[in-house]
């Protein structure tokens, strides 16, 4: 099962030399690894939004969370059971 979270709320995440090592939300820090990662960008013309998206499985989580290259923002979009 999957909850698409309304809003997408804003996380914090940990970087090391490029790559998603760890999530912090709701009380909760995690190291993670990435299981996927693409890239979308859409409605350049009017409202554009440009994404990084990455799968991430830890030992509680696995989520998709995407960099808004934007606003230069992180957020979680869904979490799986």
């Amino acid at each position: 099962m999957t909850r698409l979270l309304r809003g997408h709320p804003p996380i914090r995440v940990e970087v090391d030399d490029g790559r998603v090592v760890a999530i912090a939300w709701a009380d909760r820090h995690e190291p993670v690894e990435v299981c996927n990662h693409w890239r979308i960008e859409e409605s350049w013309w009017r409202a554009p939004i440009a994404r990084d998206y990455f799968k991430v499985v830890g030992e509680h989580w696995l989520a998709l969370i995407y960099f808004d290259r934007v606003a230069s923002t992180w957020h979680l979009e869904r979490l799986y059971d």
